[in-house]
C-alpha cells in the first residue's frame, strides 16, 4: 500500500505513468494496483545483469518515450535491494544519479525500501544516507527486521498529509495499533544491529549449495539475506517437486521462475539451521 499511495500522489493525473524495473516488486507482485486504483500505467525497463540497477540510459530513454506518447511519465521507482535480482544493493552514488536525472526532467523518485535496512547494512552506510535523495520511501518492519507486521511511508509533511487521506480511502486506516508500533521499535533496537548475521548465513547457504550437483548459485551475487538457486536440466526433480520435498523436511523456499527458487535468511534462522538445510538438499 505504501508503494501504491506514493504512485497515486506523484502520478495524480489519470493516464500518467511511472517508470520501474521489469523485475521490481511494484511491477510483478502488487496486483497492478496503480492501474486498478489510480489509472496509472507502469513502464518497465530491464535490469542490469551485473547488479540489478536500471541504467541511466534506459531511464532517460523511457522518460523521452513516455513523454512523447499518450501517457506522461511523472515518477521513477527503484527497489533497494532488488529482490528478484538476488537482493543486490544499489549504491548511494547510483541513487543520487537517478534522483538527479528524475528531477532534471521534472519527475519524482520513489524508493521501495522494504528491505532498505539490509541494503544499508550491506553497504555499510546509514539508512538516512541511502534514502536522502528520494522524494518518498517505503520501509518495512517485518522483512529483515522480523516484526510481525507493519510498514512505514516516509516523505515531506505535505506528502504525508496526502498519504494519510489516501491510506484511509484504500482501507488502510487502523485504530489501537500501538502494539504493532511497539513491535517495530523492538525490531529497530534488537534486530537491526544483527542483520549482518543474516547476510553471513545467506553466504554460508549459497556456498554450501553451490557445491551440489544440479544446482547453480552465484555466491558472489549474495550481498544481503537473499539466495537465488537455479536448477540445471539434469536435476531429477522439478521445482514444484523439490519445494514439496523441502517443505516436508521443514525447509521453506519460494519458486520465482520455471527453474529458479529463492531462499531468505532472517532472525529465526541460525547457523545450525543453515547446515541442516544444506544437508536436506544433499539428501
Amino acid at each position: 500500500m505504501g508503494n501504491l499511495i506514493s504512485i497515486m500522489i506523484w502520478c495524480s493525473a489519470r493516464g500518467s505513468s511511472f517508470i520501474c524495473g521489469e523485475k521490481s516488486h511494484v511491477f510483478l507482485c502488487e496486483e497492478g494496483g496503480a492501474a486498478q486504483f489510480g489509472g496509472v500505467s507502469p513502464f518497465p525497463v530491464p535490469h542490469s545483469e551485473a547488479d540489478g540497477s536500471l541504467s541511466l540510459e534506459s531511464l532517460r530513454k523511457a522518460i523521452v518515450e513516455e513523454s512523447s506518447d499518450a501517457s506522461l511519465a511523472q515518477l521513477i521507482t527503484l527497489e533497494n535491494p532488488v529482490d528478484r535480482c538476488g537482493g543486490r544493493v544499489l549504491s548511494t552514488t547510483y541513487l543520487e544519479s537517478v534522483a538527479a536525472l528524475a528531477h532534471e526532467h521534472g519527475l519524482k523518485l520513489h524508493l521501495d525500501g522494504s528491505r532498505i535496512w539490509n541494503a544499508a547494512v550491506a553497504a555499510g552506510v546509514d539508512v538516512k544516507e541511502m534514502t536522502k535523495h528520494a522524494d518518498s520511501v517505503t520501509v518495512c518492519m517485518s522483512k529483515g527486521l522480523g516484526a510481525p507486521a507493519g510498514s512505514l511511508l516516509v516523505g515531506s509533511r505535505a506528502f504525508t498529509e496526502k498519504a494519510r487521506k489516501l491510506r484511509k480511502a484504500l482501507g488502510g486506516a487502523m485504530r489501537q495499533v500501538g502494539v504493532l508500533a511497539a513491535a517495530g521499535l523492538v525490531a529497530l533496537k534488537r534486530t537491526l544491529p544483527r542483520l549482518a548475521e543474516d547476510h553471513e548465513n545467506a553466504r554460508r547457504l549459497a556456498k554450501g549449495l553451490s557445491t551440489l550437483p544440479g544446482l547453480k548459485v552465484n555466491v558472489e551475487a549474495v550481498e544481503t539475506n537473499i539466495v537465488m538457486i537455479d536448477f540445471e536440466d539434469r536435476l531429477p526433480l522439478s521445482p514444484p517437486e523439490l519445494l514439496e520435498e523441502l517443505e516436508r523436511r521443514n525447509v521453506l523456499a519460494l519458486a520465482v521462475g520455471p527453474r529458479r527458487i529463492r531462499m531468505v535468511t532472517h532472525y529465526d534462522v541460525s547457523e545450525g539451521d543453515i547446515k541442516k538445510a544444506i544437508t536436506v538438499f544433499e539428501k
